[in-house]
């Protein structure tokens, strides 16, 4: 069987209230638990995720989202099969989607609540 590599690419602290804090360490973990499975994750606010404690790889490695130097990654993660991007309106997501699509890399967009009424409803210039 091939190897898989998933990366996935989200704001994370140590927030414990956060749902994002929870939600994604604990997807990352599970997938990373699957036979064959390399997966990652990108974060991609200014926390340090080596304080986090995580049972997996994580970076934070701001150049790889603003210019697409997904290069700087280790191996396997440089080459992912597929990218994962968690909430939506950040703009790091969007410069580091760009570079993914011009490589070929696919990704999904997980919103994680940004599509509701609600969450349309606050800043909706800047959206």
């Amino acid at each position: 069987m091939e190897q898989l590599t998933i990366l996935h690419v989200g704001p994370l602290g140590q927030n414990k209230a956060s749902g994002l804090s929870i939600s994604i360490p604990s997807l990352v973990a599970a997938q990373s638990s699957v036979d064959n499975t390399s997966v990652a994750l990108l974060v991609s606010n200014c926390s340090d995720p080596r304080q986090l404690n995580l049972s997996f790889p994580a970076f934070n490695y701001p150049k790889v989202l603003k210019y697409g130097k997904i290069g700087a990654l280790p191996e396997p993660f440089r080459k992912p099969d597929l990218v994962v991007f968690h909430d939506t309106y950040i703009p790091a997501h969007l410069m580091f989607a760009l570079h993914l699509r011009r490589i070929g890399v696919p990704y999904l967009i997980v919103p994680r609540g940004g599509m509701t009424r609600e969450a349309q409803d606050i800043k909706k210039f800047k959206k």
